[in-house]
């Protein structure tokens, strides 16, 4: 059987040297043998992949559409026979996580500007047919593969038809995670989700986009607090989970002083919503970070951006703050947020109370005090 795909393979490239334009004949027998030998893909992966690659880098949209297609057809229809089946095979090297490793590492390395477009929307379909069944060092591997995909784009570029068709597929791939998978991500790899979906909080042009991010944030925190509560955390990790606690919080932050009243808000309302439900599993640490380098700093750019009035005399200055009050609809912002960002303020200060042996909470209780009077 081996030798029958390998032969395919030639044939499909003799064809290329030749018309420089691959054998279809070749290709489809290539698909069918792959997908009814799925209980043995193991032996001609190596050759399938090699085959597909060949035709992904072609000229021509349909040529990569080809190719893409194909390998996620073959991805899924492994994952189902495996799903079946899995206590019939013992396979030396395609055990356990090792075959989602091998089936999943080829998109990865794949991933070009010419073919981007059909690895984002395969991806999409895989994680769809196949999310509960992905472990986690496949979930990793997707990871990486949509990090590699907001790393490799400006935000000019997403503004194009072909940019933002690619960027719908990966949030859509977002979505489906938060919402259906995200527990099968291992807490290591969550901080790099994180960036992922704070990539698209920062999309200048999709407002709809950027606030359904933020709600992708208090998703994250859930299944980190959930984490936390179900004891899966090993030392290591559990001596880590305060810094990914403040990865999270800090691009909280960051979102806090966007340039888009809305989405400023939503930030707002999330940190207090983490804070409200996830109070008990945050150390003092993380308790210390979010008083004094996040509710703070937000509260203090809230007065100081909006509640500084210049001189009624400056007319220049006066002309821009009322231009700013009627594109962000400034004056019920500012009361929302203000209100939201002290009533967060208010639950941490209460917290501090009832945690045991926390001299630097009360010192930055203080220091925290002494702000304010300063505003």
């Amino acid at each position: 059987m081996v030798e029958f795909v390998i032969a395919l393979g030639r044939l499909m490239a003799n064809s290329l040297e030749v018309t420089r334009r691959p054998n279809l004949f070749g290709f489809i027998k290539l698909l069918e043998t792959s997908i009814a030998n799925t209980f043995r893909v193991h032996c001609i992966w190596e050759y399938l992949q090699a085959n597909f690659k060949l035709l992904s880098i072609l000229q021509g949209a349909e040529y990569s559409l080809l190719s893409m297609c194909a390998m996620a057809c073959i991805i899924i229809s492994t994952f189902n026979y495996r799903k079946d089946n899995a206590a019939k095979i013992n396979i030396p090297g395609w055990n356990k996580s090792e075959w989602q490793i091998a089936l999943l590492t080829p998109l990865k390395s794949m991933l070009t500007s010419d073919c981007a477009n059909e690895i984002a929307h395969n991806l999409l379909h895989i994680i769809e047919n196949c999310g509960p069944n992905i472990s986690r060092e496949g979930w990793k591997i997707i990871l990486e593969i949509l990090e590699k995909f907001t790393t490799s784009f400006n935000f000019k570029e997403s503004l194009s038809s072909k940019y933002s068709k690619r960027l719908d597929f990966v949030f859509k791939c977002i979505e489906n995670i938060c919402h259906n998978s995200l527990y099968k991500i291992h807490i290591s790899s969550i901080e790099s989700f994180i960036g992922i979906i704070c990539y698209f909080t920062a999309l200048r042009e999709d407002l709809n986009t950027s606030l359904l991010s933020v709600s992708f944030i208090q998703n994250v925190a859930d299944y980190m607090s959930q984490q936390q509560l179900v004891g899966n955390l090993v030392n290591t990790l559990q001596e880590r989970i305060s810094e990914i606690w403040m990865s999270l919080f800090n691009r909280l932050k960051d979102i806090g002083i966007d340039e888009r009243g809305e989405l400023r808000h939503a930030a707002y309302r999330t940190l207090n919503q983490i804070v409200e439900i996830h109070m008990k599993e945050l150390t003092p640490r993380v308790w210390s970070y979010i008083l004094l380098s996040l509710s703070f700093q937000l509260l203090e750019f809230v007065t100081t951006s909006y509640f500084d009035y210049p001189n009624a005399d400056d007319k220049e200055e006066v002309k821009v703050i009322e231009e700013r009050n009627k594109e962000d609809k400034l004056i019920k912002e500012i009361e929302e947020s203000v209100k939201v960002l002290y009533e967060t303020l208010v639950r941490i200060i209460r917290t501090l109370y009832s945690i045991e042996n926390s001299i630097s909470l009360y010192y930055s209780l203080i220091i925290i005090i002494e702000r304010i009077r300063m505003i």
